[in-house]
């Protein structure tokens, strides 16, 4: 199986992101390389304490079992290294 951006999307759409936006949340795809989906929480989801046991009890039940041949799913940090290491130099005057 060909593994479709847009039909993991739209699974989403039907399966996760209701869910996460009852909670203030959401999610997107980051990346899709090797089998391998690489995910972002966004919104209050971002930072929740709960976010990796939301990815082993919602994400990837719903997805590993639409598509068989995603290898994994991984989680994202939803800021980029170089920003929070830009912060931590503003918050230690080291800027």
């Amino acid at each position: 199986m060909i593994l479709v951006l847009s039909q993991i999307e739209a699974a989403l759409d039907k399966k996760v992101r209701p869910r996460l936006n009852s909670h203030g949340g959401s999610i997107e795809v980051a990346d899709l390389a090797d089998n391998v989906l690489y995910l972002r929480y966004l919104g209050a989801c971002a930072m929740c304490p709960a976010a990796a046991e939301t990815t082993e009890n919602l994400v990837k039940t719903e997805l590993l079992s639409e598509f068989p041949d995603l290898r994994d799913i991984v989680l994202v940090p939803p800021f980029s290294e170089s920003l929070v290491e830009q912060a931590l130099k503003i918050l230690r005057h080291e800027v």
